[in-house]
């Protein structure tokens, strides 16, 4: 069972209706609030609505796949931090990869292992929840994000190294 503290939100997309339901069932008796979408373009609005803690996506779906759906949530400032998970039957390495690179977080293959999937849904979880504290203490303390931090001690040199290329001046020492 979810400590009921730790209760997350999640939406499953899927344009099978056994597969939603399959998946939904054993999530709401673990204690998961479920939400359901029967393509990209529904779990995007769905998404939009609801703001869930992980998704649960199809590769291969009608009007919106998951390779787009993917892409639209990770532009979408408020959405973009929702962790992924792709359940598909694809076994394809170059789906895989794709996936990854596009911005899902994990990837497994249909049929699933029960116990698989409610392990990986409970650290996606997880990851989700540290990610939302650092995001309020980061806030609260009125300090520059890690990211905004991190950013600036990349871009700042290379800003300068940018600077000087044009000029024709050697980098080296």
């Amino acid at each position: 069972m979810v400590d009921s503290a730790l209760q997350a939100r999640l939406l499953i997309v899927d344009d099978d209706l056994i597969i939603r339901h399959m998946l939904a069932t054993p999530l709401r008796d673990a204690g998961y609030a479920v939400e359901m979408a029967e393509d990209g373009e529904e779990g995007l609005q769905a998404a939009r609505k609801s703001k869930p803690d992980l998704i649960l996506t199809d590769w291969m779906m009608p009007r919106l796949d998951g390779s787009a759906l993917i892409e639209a949530l990770r532009a979408d400032p408020v959405l973009q931090h929702i962790y992924i998970i792709v359940l598909t039957s694809r076994e394809n390495p170059v789906d895989q990869r794709a996936a990854l690179i596009l911005g899902a977080d994990d990837y497994l293959m249909k049929p699933w292992s029960e116990e698989k999937l409610l392990a990986r849904i409970r650290s996606g979880v997880r990851i989700r929840r540290i990610q939302q504290e650092v995001t309020e203490a980061e806030r609260q303390s009125g300090l520059p994000s890690i990211g905004a931090t991190q950013a600036d001690e990349v871009v700042g040199p290379l800003t300068g190294m940018s600077a000087a290329l044009q000029r024709g001046e050697s980098l080296r020492s």
